[in-house]
């Protein structure tokens, strides 16, 4: 049983759909960007240490509210009004940032499942290949956490060695509702994560996200 459920990316539909079933306690510093595997990892292990650090932020051509993080290939798309002014923006984002990777850390304490939607085929191959590494990395915080993958159904043909499940991304960059959708395509995934979750975490979810509307 998990006590938590946490959204390692790679984009907004894990998390968005987390928060539809009851299956996410708070906002995480993964949510609402998108992210390669290989930069997450980095980002654990380096224990958010360079985290969206000033000097390796970037602006986007033609994109005024999304910045790029150069050190771990992150894209931020919400956080920033407008790029032109990011010096100014920057300490409040900087500020919810810390908070948002000092509780991820904490909760890594308790016993969790975090979920990663992966975003091609060169990162099954990144996760094949350092399975090991990742599993530990996750275990170093509680023995109990586990790490399951969502794989896009049209990579159904890659060898895998790892816990995962296949969804249909529906997402078409434009209604929000399809994003709350992620984990429909597969109703053995949703009942898996039910089945493991914390029922009274998943009620206090719930009455926060209806006191939030």
């Amino acid at each position: 049983m998990f006590h938590y459920i946490i959204s390692l990316g790679f984009f907004c539909g894990v998390a968005a759909s987390m928060d539809r079933y009851g299956l996410r306690s708070c906002s995480g510093p993964f949510d609402w960007c998108f992210s390669g595997f290989d930069g997450v990892i980095q980002t654990i292990e380096e224990r958010f240490e360079h985290f969206f650090e000033y000097q390796n932020l970037e602006a986007v051509p033609a994109k005024p509210r999304e910045i790029k993080d150069i050190r771990y290939h992150f894209h931020f798309l919400h956080d920033i009004q407008n790029s032109a002014f990011l010096m100014l923006e920057y300490p409040a984002v900087k500020e919810k940032y810390a908070r948002r990777n000092e509780h991820f850390l904490l909760m890594l304490e308790k016993p969790c499942c975090c979920i990663r939607a992966i975003q091609n085929a060169e990162e099954i191959d990144f996760i094949n290949t350092h399975q090991k590494e990742i599993k530990l990395l996750f275990k170093q915080f509680n023995p109990e956490n586990e790490v399951i993958f969502l794989i896009p159904a049209d990579l159904k043909g890659i060898p895998i060695s790892f816990t995962s499940f296949y969804y249909v991304n529906n997402y078409d960059g434009d209604t929000k509702e399809a994003l709350t959708r992620t984990f429909d395509s597969n109703p053995e995934l949703l009942s898996w994560l039910l089945a493991n979750s914390d029922p009274e975490q998943i009620k206090l979810n719930l009455a926060r996200k209806k006191r939030a509307v």
